[in-house]
């Protein structure tokens, strides 16, 4: 029987020094470890990201420079999802749907080492002031490459260890156990460790031409990922550790050991010398050429789990693909597992686990991307990552941490069937759990569902019961430039229609008319004020000598003045007879009777008229605010303006096209009614205006006068307020109510508040200068569902999003991954925050597809238990619970089966 030996520690100890944790290995080596997360988001499609992480290598190496070792540990561990604690029923019963769902959880670790000088086991304080300022300056260069570095203390370090040495990263709670080992693995209580080197040494089967990142097609479109993406979704493992150290040399002393190499080949004439020289030669030259720099590197894969054949086939295969042969020559497994351990990368052995490199090279072949991390926000709105495990994000991208926008307004393009509605579905519910009031303006019945469980209030347009309101009934402090061009607006859509024309005259008259008509309710009008009456004065005065010049008197009355000066000057000649002084006098004063009129006679006439004018106004008086009084108003003070202003307005077509609206007419109760006073304090409200969608006068009406309430609790509310519009913002997307949309985007930010427009058609946002200047040009937010159906027309949404390549190529990957194992039905969402987008999957539980569905039966049938049990909540436990019992695959097959039950 073999006897069984004894494994000493690798390490001496773990000290803290200044906090951090410091580990002596047994040969008298010390390192620090850095925990990190990689800098390259995993599906972000992003080639110069992966560029980057070799530059990153490059200066790590100078930066530490000869004599040292970094270490990096990319972990991947099959872990099940635990889910987060909630009171809300739905959001409880969408964490637990996820409850105990494997996942990969991925954890970096970087350790610097300082090599051991040889023969030497003691305290050099040179070389120890040295490692310090190396470590810190290794800590400065991850921080700016986007590694957020952490140094652990020694606590931190020993459980790295302890967990490293057992090779079980996913429990809380573990035991370190008997290490058994053969030439084929190591074995810990139940499970296999397989130690596999990247590249054996005596081959060095590696592609030619290597790169960071590999580029494949996905949907018709280039998608670029790490070489190595695929070490986290290994199957059959349980854990995969990926070991890459690089060893830095001297570099004087590297390149004459390479010379001397070159030497021995050319001195000994052979074809295979030859080849080797040449080899070399090239060596030399990019060494030269391009700055680079020789290391040595080991690199290894531990791959943990019971049964290891799955495993290692699929990495053996994954490898293949990507050119890299793994080493077949691993019989030495203790040795490479030790070689692994953290601080102790020296201990691999120089001669058959060691090869020597270009720099470029190493950091090729290390792992550089992170997958989706939670986001530190106080909003927490969650999808699921790639890998179908609940992330949270700030929806706004300006509340979290991490500011990526500074408005809140989104934009999102689906085509019919992508998931819109669920996904805002899912997005409303979200934000109303987390104090948002939210008003949906919908045209599809897609909120009915969750409007009914969350208690909101839903209005919906019928002809016995029609959305009425009075957005005419203000107080003194709402009159603002705000109020009066919203009213403009509306005034416009009732008498042009959403897409008319207007004049700059037309224009000035109704806000003139709406400025008088608030003046005369709260200040009911006496008489002009002094600066008034002086402005009627000059203007009146103008007028008139206007008038004399028309009619020739001004001409004559100048004639005249000359006349009587050339008198007046020839009476005061000498030697003129008295008979000729009478004479000039007395054609004098008839010359002043026949045409100079006395200035206090013009000035009574101007008095009279501004009298007359003060005694018309006083009669106009506005008793209420609705729309007749307004209706009234009009009528009396335009023409009053016209003849102030001597300018022509088309009186009778305002008069005819806006009656509809006053006593009597079809549409009196509209603008007349106080809309329900709760509304304000609602704060779940949808307005449901399919009936009237393609009234092409009715429907922009109401759309606008519910954006108007909007913006009431906008300014008045405290909490965030969100509008969303589906396919109702065409209705009002015109030239005409580009201002006022332009108006609400940029005010709404200030108020805490989010304006979204939701549309299925690319045309709409193509065609339409409005959405482009008024709602893209004002949205940081841009979603985008599977594209599929417009990838023919595309590149003009691209163009007029402004959406990068990269960002493109993140799209085309919608529903195209090989990510639906395991998982129930989801469907993905392209959400770009500012610059920056991510693919998110959309993937709800039966209890939250049961409040939003927009199916028939589902509906109907959730409706008979909810006559049965009452409560919202408990109808759609319990018909999920029901569901679930029945063993029945589709809900929709089980709505169908309660609905014919007779019960």
């Amino acid at each position: 029987m073999r006897k069984k030996k004894k494994l000493e520690s690798p390490y001496l100890t773990v000290e803290d020094v200044n906090g951090y944790g410091v580990i002596y290995n047994n040969v008298g080596e010390y390192s620090v470890v850095f925990r990190l997360q990689n800098p390259v988001r995993k599906y972000s499609s992003d080639p110069d990201g992966y560029d980057e992480y070799n530059h990153f290598v490059e200066n790590m190496i100078k930066t530490l420079g000869a004599g040292y070792c970094f270490q990096k540990h990319d972990i991947f561990s099959r872990v099940p999802f635990e889910a987060p604690s909630s009171n809300d029923f739905l959001q409880e019963s969408y964490f637990e749907y996820f409850e105990g769902r494997q996942y990969t959880k991925h954890i970096t670790y970087l350790t610097i080492t300082q090599e051991k000088k040889k023969g030497r086991f003691q305290y050099d304080a040179s070389m120890w002031k040295d490692f310090w300022e190396k470590v810190n300056k290794a800590k400065d260069l991850l921080s700016t490459s986007h590694f957020n570095p952490t140094i652990l203390n020694r606590l931190e370090v020993t459980e790295f260890i302890h967990k490293y040495f057992c090779l079980n990263f996913k429990d809380k709670y573990f035991s370190l156990s008997n290490i058994y080992a053969n030439e084929h693995y190591l074995k810990l209580d139940d499970k296999k460790v397989k130690c596999t080197s990247l590249v054996d040494i005596d081959e060095v089967d590696m592609p030619n031409d290597i790169s960071p990142s590999f580029s494949r097609d996905i949907n018709g479109s280039p998608y670029t990922e790490d070489l190595f993406t695929f070490l986290d979704q290994v199957p059959g493992a349980e854990t995969i550790a990926y070991n890459q150290a690089i060893y830095i040399p001297n570099q004087k002393n590297e390149s004459v050991r390479l010379a001397k190499k070159l030497n021995r080949h050319a001195s000994l004439p052979s074809t295979p010398n030859a080849i080797a020289a040449k080899e070399i030669e090239a060596v030399q030259n990019i060494v030269e050429s391009e700055n680079k720099m020789f290391v040595y590197m080991h690199y290894s894969i531990l791959t943990v789990g019971k049964k290891l054949d799955q495993s290692l086939n699929y990495l053996e295969s994954a490898f293949g693909k990507r050119g890299v042969r793994l080493s077949k020559s691993n019989f030495n497994q203790l040795e490479l597992f030790l070689a692994s351990l953290p601080g102790c990368g020296y201990w691999a052995n120089p001669k058959y686990d060691r090869f020597i490199t270009l720099n470029d090279v190493a950091g090729c072949l290390q792992y550089k991307e992170v997958e989706y991390l939670d986001e530190d926000t106080p909003l927490k709105v969650y999808y699921t990552n790639r890998a179908g495990i609940p992330k949270c994000i700030d929806f706004t991208g300006k509340e979290g941490k991490n500011k990526l926008t500074t408005n809140s307004n989104f934009f999102c393009l689906g085509p019919s069937g992508s998931g819109k509605s669920f996904h805002m579905n899912s997005v409303v519910r979200q934000l109303y759990e987390q104090d948002t009031d939210i008003i949906m303006v919908d045209t599809g019945h897609s909120y009915e569902g969750l409007c009914s469980y969350l208690g909101g209030k839903y209005i919906s347009y019928r002809e016995e019961a029609p959305i009425s309101m009075n957005p005419f009934q203000i107080t003194k402090e709402e009159v603002n430039i705000e109020k009066i061009n919203f009213l403009k607006s509306l005034i416009f859509v009732i008498w042009k229609g959403a897409s008319g024309k207007i004049s700059t005259v037309e224009d000035e008259f109704i806000q003139r008319t709406i400025e008088t008509y608030y003046k005369f309710y709260f200040e009911p009008f006496d008489a002009y004020s002094d600066e008034q009456r002086e402005r009627r004065k000059s203007v009146l005065m103008l007028e008139y000598r206007n008038k004399r010049k028309e009619t020739n008197i001004e001409d004559e009355r100048l004639v005249a003045k000359r006349r009587i000066k050339m008198l007046q000057e020839f009476n005061e000649l000498k030697g003129n007879t008295e008979a000729e002084v009478e004479s000039a006098q007395a054609k004098i004063e008839e010359l002043k009777e026949k045409y100079e009129i006395e200035e206090n006679e013009t000035m009574s006439i101007i008095l009279y008229e501004i009298s007359k004018e003060e005694e018309e106004l006083r009669s106009i008086q506005v008793k209420e605010l609705n729309f007749n009084s307004f209706f009234e108003f009009a009528l009396q003070y335009i023409p009053f303006l016209q003849e102030e202003s001597k300018i022509t307005f088309d009186i009778d077509e305002f008069r005819f096209l806006l009656s509809k609206f006053y006593k009597g007419g079809a549409m009196e109760k509209t603008l007349n009614e106080n809309m329900d006073s709760s509304l304000f304090d609602e704060k779940f409200v949808v307005f449901e205006i399919d009936a009237i969608k393609d009234d092409k006068t009715l429907f922009p009406i109401v759309t606008l006068i519910i954006m108007d309430l909007f913006l009431q609790k906008m300014r008045l509310k405290k909490n965030r307020k969100a509008l969303i519009i589906e396919e109702a913002w065409k209705a009002i997307a015109s030239d005409l109510m580009a201002g006022y949309i332009l108006y609400l985007y940029k005010t709404v930010r200030k108020f805490w508040g989010i304006v979204g427009v939701v549309t299925q058609e690319i045309e709409d946002i193509i065609s339409s200068e409005v959405v482009k200047s008024a709602i893209i040009n004002n949205s940081e937010i841009t979603i985008l569902l599977d594209q599929t159906k417009l990838k023919d027309r595309f590149s003009e949404v691209q163009s007029l999003l402004g959406l990068t390549n990269i960002e493109c190529s993140k799209i085309w990957t919608i529903n195209n991954l090989d990510n639906k194992a395991g998982r129930g039905a989801f469907k993905e969402v392209y959400i770009r925050r500012g610059l920056y987008g991510e693919v998110y999957g959309v993937e709800e539980s039966p209890e939250c597809y049961m409040a939003y569905t927009t199916e028939k039966v589902e509906k109907d049938a959730l409706a008979k238990y909810r006559a049965k049990y009452g409560d919202i909540q408990i109808a759609i436990q319990q018909f999920c619970n029901d569901w679930r019992a029945s063993g029945i695959s589709k809900i929709m097959d089980f709505s169908k089966q309660v609905m014919d039950r007779n019960e």
